[in-house]
């Protein structure tokens, strides 16, 4: 092992013993000073100054009695004023009764007599070790490791604070780990006893200033107010040390911050999730940090020991702290630990359904008894924080595959019970993981959420909260907001009606929660394609938004981009540019060309400028775009693999396949890695690359992809989203141009219902280009009548989106085919005519015939 890299001024070593009788010579040479260091210090021999700073230098020394090598810590003369004399012997006291394995042991503390005056001194345990973050690297440890290590470090710290002492200044380069791989903790040096006697004695000198690293600093340390630290302090510290070990970099980038705006970033901005850098991170390991570095310190755990706790929970795959123990979290927890003893598949799908919505309804009605006993809204504000953390963390697809592998599991289980023989139980489980295949479990995990969760939590709010309006609004809120996203259309309404009414109520319609409701119901209407209705509410938002807060509100802001967006959705693309440029010009201005907000606004209008067919704009748009994501974001970021995903589509629309298909390819691989195979966006770029191949005529090829990205957004979205409805389209459009007719019609009949569900209205334009693909289908198969009928209706409802759209040119296309064909059936009718026709309006569209949009917002 090495020496101590770099220690600090503030000690490498630590407390307890008698005054020496050092020599009479000033001891604070700094390393490399001219002036000569001395042979000894008492009864220490210097060997070597280690390292020097405002407060002192530390010294490598060995101690005649015991023979011993010790850091010999040496306060600065000319800083020994009485008031830091009472306070160095105050923490001397402190200091020494801090005895643990994981805290470097201070052998001696006392006062020495130079010919400068009296200068304090240390003698410390000297620590051969690597730097914390060194040695994690060095030793390539996995994250169940990084995690003891870390439980270890929190029991040294629990130590110390159970003695009084408050380390402040916690980092990687004040713990070492040693050969045998045990964390020693240096620099209790700048501790402060928060014993209450103590207290009245300490100096008082540290209002105002800033005493340790930035980086590690808790939002009331940088407050700069002494009087708010006390040991969950520390535990924010030892939460930036989790997130540093286990990513490798720390929660806020204050690289080039002045302290002011450092401070303030801390204090104010919100943490990035762990599992934005490692999705392995996510869920009880990404709630653990979560929890240590609250900003509020009462949200915090009490104690580095109820961390440590935590850790170890989690390693023993027993339920956290961190979190409501719900019934599905425990039984999941349970099944992982003991799966023989887990019952049968009925089980876990009561666990899933009625245990949430029974621990919601205790919960309510715990806080509401609570709520009514005490009457504080800070109480009121626990349960609307509660509930918004339970139905943020609802990962339907997640819980469907879960639901699915429970099944397997259980199968397999009973097999090997009843003694069946290996080759027996993988036949079984073959034919089970066929029948399987069909079954829409995420589907099902929705249909489940609905009926036994939603709708009991709705009723418990309406009930609960009954006397608690503007509680009951904000828990409705929630509710829409969650169902919503979860697919939940049209069960959404009535929470989401009754949210904006009390608001609109109670705090008026300039109120920026009742602004919120105005434009989530604009979001909702226009996810139920009632888009004028959207359009009026989002104008509604806007125009209320600028007339009370102002031009730079957030609220205006984002009001503004959802008329936009709305607006090109209806094909009124002119104002829709207008407003997005509007929007882009405005960010750029007030928050700067790099801030997120603003390259999300750049992204929109790159999005308007290619469904407008200017693909040299957008494509500068795109790459500007891309290069700040870079920058601000990273390469790897889910945001700058939109921005790559979306260059690429722009290349394949102006013919340039090469440079699009290596787009997509580095996009595809990036997200298998970032978000794993069954995120949405990564089996988008799955279906992108498809697209590509499909271009360049490589049907074989471009098919794999196609029939991966429909079977696996099935799985993973359901038959019933959007996305899983326009990859079947993109898969049979293959099959039809490779003449496979029935199979592409057999896919496109079987997921017609489901399409006719998530694009709601007969006029819907991604409707109508679903039904390109079963109008392609027909023609192939020579039933002309339905097949000239079916892409009639399509053209007319995807015509809305212009004639350069690419939806159109491929209903034109389609048409001018099926045309052709049915005149060389029946030569005499007039067919090539209206073929010519039809071959005509594609020439003058001008751009080459193209699927389904492959971009990400």
């Amino acid at each position: 092992m090495h020496d101590p890299p770099n220690p600090s001024d503030e000690t490498r070593s630590l407390p307890g013993g008698v005054p020496a009788d050092p020599s009479k010579q000033p001891l604070d040479r700094q390393p490399g000073s001219q002036s000569p260091i001395p042979q000894y210090f008492g009864r220490y021999r210097i060997v070597r100054a280690i390292a020097s700073g405002g407060m002192g230098t530390v010294y490598e020394a060995e101690q005649q009695s015991p023979k011993r090598t010790v850091a010999l810590k040496v306060i600065r003369h000319g800083l020994t004023t009485p008031a830091l004399l009472r306070r160095f012997e105050l923490e001397s006291q402190v200091l020494g009764r801090l005895q643990h394995p994981g805290i470097a042991q201070i052998y001696e503390a006392g006062f020495a007599e130079t010919e400068s005056g009296t200068q304090p001194f240390f003698a410390m345990e000297y620590v051969r070790g690597e730097d914390l973050r060194e040695y994690v690297r060095r030793s390539n440890l996995g994250t169940r490791q990084r995690l003891d290590l870390i439980a270890r470090i929190c029991d040294a710290v629990h130590h110390a604070h159970q003695k009084g002492v408050i380390h402040r200044d916690l980092k990687p380069g004040n713990i070492l780990v040693d050969a045998s791989g045990q964390p020693k903790i240096l620099d209790f040096g700048v501790a402060r006893a928060t014993d209450s006697d103590m207290q009245v004695t300490t100096m008082q000198t540290d209002v105002g200033q800033l005493i340790g690293t930035i980086q590690y600093m808790s939002p009331e340390q940088v407050a700069a107010d002494p009087n708010q630290l006390d040991t969950r302090s520390d535990v924010y510290s030892l939460g930036v040390i989790a997130f540093e070990i286990l990513t490798g970099r720390p929660p806020y980038d204050l690289k080039n911050k002045m302290i002011h705006e450092a401070a303030r970033i801390i204090r104010e901005e919100e943490l990035t999730r762990l599992s934005t850098f490692n999705r392995t991170l996510r869920g009880d390991v990404e709630t653990i940090v979560g929890k240590a570095l609250e900003k509020e310190k009462e949200r915090r755990y009490p104690s580095a020991a109820g961390l440590a706790e935590d850790i170890r929970r989690y390693l023993a795959d027993d339920p956290i702290l961190a979190r409501p123990p719900s019934a599905i979290y425990q039984f999941r927890k349970f099944a992982r630990r003991h799966r023989v003893f887990v019952g049968a598949v009925a089980a876990v799908f009561i666990a899933l359904s009625g245990g949430v919505v029974m621990t919601a309804r205790q919960y309510f009605a715990a806080e509401k008894a609570r709520a009514e006993a005490a009457k504080r809204a800070d109480e009121l504000e626990e349960v609307a924080s509660f509930q918004e953390q339970q139905l943020a963390g609802i990962n339907v697809p997640r819980m469907g595959e879960s639901l699915r592998k429970g099944v397997l599991v259980k199968a397999r289980e009973a097999a090997e019970w009843a003694k069946v023989g290996e080759q027996e139980i993988s036949r079984r489980m073959e034919l089970l993981e066929e029948s399987l295949a069909s079954a829409d479990f995420t589907d099902l995990a929705l249909d489940t959420l609905d009926q036994h969760v939603f709708e009991g939590t709705l009723a418990a709010v309406e009930t609960q909260f009954a006397d608690q309006p503007l509680i009951r609004a904000r828990l409705l809120q929630t509710l829409a907001d969650t169902m919503r996203d979860l697919g939940l259309i049209e069960q959404a309404s009535t929470p989401q009606e009754k949210a904006l009414e009390l608001r609109r109520t109670i705090l008026g319609n300039e109120n920026e929660d009742t602004l919120f409701s105005i434009n989530s119901m604009g979001r909702l209407r226009s996810v139920q394609g009632k888009l004028e209705e959207a359009e009026s509410l989002y104008r509604e938002a806007m125009e209320r938004a600028r007339a009370s807060k102002g031009e730079d509100y957030v609220g205006t802001m984002i009001a503004l981009g959802n008329l936009a967006s709305v607006l090109q959705r209806q094909g009124k693309l002119d104002e829709a540019e207008a407003l997005q440029k509007g929007s882009l010009e405005h960010r750029q201005r007030e928050l700067g060309p790099e801030h997120p907000d603003t390259l999300v606004a750049m992204n929109s209008l790159a999005l308007l400028l290619q469904e407008r067919g200017r693909f040299k704009e957008a494509e500068a748009l795109n790459r500007r775009a891309l290069e700040l994501r870079i920058k601000v974001l990273g390469p790897d970021n889910p945001e700058t693999l939109v921005s790559l995903n979306n260059l690429g589509y722009v290349l394949r629309r102006l013919g340039r396949n090469v440079e699009a298909e290596d787009c997509y390819r580095r996009t595809l691989e990036a997200r298998r890695q970032v978000l794993g195979n069954d995120h949405w966006h990564t089996i988008l770029s799955v279906n992108n690359v498809g697209s590509v191949l499909r271009d360049q005529g490589k049907l074989d090829e471009a098919l794999q992809y196609f029939k991966e990205a429909f079977e696996s957004s099935r799985r993973v979205l359901g038959d019933e989203h959007q996305r899983t409805a326009l990859w079947a389209n993109n898969y049979a459009g293959v099959l039809n141009q490779l003449g496979r007719y029935e199979e592409a019609l057999q896919i496109l009949r079987e997921m017609e219902p489901a399409a006719r569900k998530v694009w709601i209205g007969e006029n819907d334009p991604w409707l109508g280009n679903f039904f390109v693909g079963i109008g392609e289908a027909l023609a192939g198969l020579k039933r002309f009548p339905e097949s000239e009928k079916t892409l009639s209706d399509a053209y007319r409802r995807v015509s809305v989106k212009g004639e350069r759209h690419e939806m159109t040119i491929r209903a034109v296309q389609a048409l001018s085919r099926l045309y052709e064909q049915w005149h060389a059936a029946e030569p005499d009718k007039g067919y090539d005519a209206k073929a010519a026709e039809w071959r005509a309006k594609l020439e003058a569209a001008k751009s080459p015939p193209e699927a389904a949009p492959g971009t990400d917002n």
